[in-house]
């Protein structure tokens, strides 16, 4: 499975170099964006266990964005928000970003911490308090830019230790929460035939847990599945996105929909807008639960 999907992105990435010299590229330049989405997720693999984190359930995001440009080619980007269901969570995301002729490429900085409430665990527990979790990735990031269309690749590993809190003092269990490797091809296609430059298609690939310890010491397994996605720009600087969906076969999605507000120099298309910042945004990261002896 890891073979063949080395195989889809080297495919996908040779494309992109190909042919992305044809498609009309933007240098970095000041951007803005405001993200307001609503939708359901589920981040653990194991849904009977996750009473602290991880359960299936609603999910609301609020996410700022900006890019800041110090020469044509060169630039930062960074984005931070807040959201929640089971768990309060505030993220944010940095780092340098590089415009290369034929798409953009950055290396980020990611952070989330969560507060998971009294509420959400288990019967047990002596003092119940609210819980706090948090872990960071390191991020990179590729855009690819060919006519009508662009690719995106993007990694994400987290790094540092695990949270671990009691759940069954009377057998000395608990759960643990951890940061999850993610990773996404994605092609986002804008066809000519309706709302051109202004109505958006995606399709990707997402793999969970591939590499790194989340996978190999704290129990987390490796999960892949779909990506998709519709947006539409129908007045300038308003995005709605219909959907945006990312499954796996590990009992992980995510589906929200939403508006996104842009602030931008000059009037530009939602595949322009597109080419000035790097994915990913509204994800601030995934977090999983597993059980473990104190």
């Amino acid at each position: 499975m890891k073979k063949r999907l080395a195989i889809a992105m080297m495919g996908l990435l040779m494309l992109g170099l190909w042919t992305a010299r044809e498609a009309n590229v933007a240098g970095i330049d000041w951007l803005g964006r405001v993200s307001a989405l609503g939708g359901a997720e589920g981040e653990s693999w194991r849904r009977k266990e996750g009473a602290l984190g991880g359960d299936a359930g609603p999910v609301g995001l609020f996410e700022g964005m900006g890019v800041i440009p110090i020469t044509p080619m060169f630039g930062l980007q960074m984005n931070g928000g807040v959201g929640g269901r089971d768990s309060f969570r505030m993220h944010f995301q940095g780092g340098p970003i590089v415009d290369f002729g034929m798409g953009k490429a950055g290396v980020f900085w990611g952070t989330q911490v969560r507060k998971y409430a009294a509420s959400s665990l288990e019967d047990g527990v002596e003092g119940r308090a609210n819980r706090i979790a948090w872990s960071n990735w390191a991020r990179v990031a590729t855009a690819f830019y060919l006519p009508g269309m662009n690719i995106d690749l993007w990694y994400s590993q987290p790094f540092g230790g695990a949270n671990r809190f009691p759940v069954n003092a009377a057998d000395h269990a608990g759960k643990r929460i951890v940061g999850v490797s993610e990773g996404r091809v994605a092609m986002n296609f804008f066809p000519a035939i309706i709302w051109r430059d202004n109505f958006e298609l995606t399709l990707g690939v997402h793999v969970t847990g591939l590499s790194g310890p989340d996978n190999r010491t704290r129990g987390v397994p490796m999960g892949v599945g779909p990506v998709a996605g519709m947006a539409i720009m129908p007045i300038p600087n308003l995005e709605v996105a219909l959907f945006k969906a990312q499954f796996d076969n590990r009992n992980r999605y995510r589906v929200t929909s939403g508006v996104q507000w842009y602030f931008n120099r000059a009037p530009a298309t939602l595949l322009q807008l597109r080419r000035m910042y790097l994915e990913p945004t509204n994800l601030p990261g995934t977090m999983s639960s597993d059980s473990h002896d104190l």
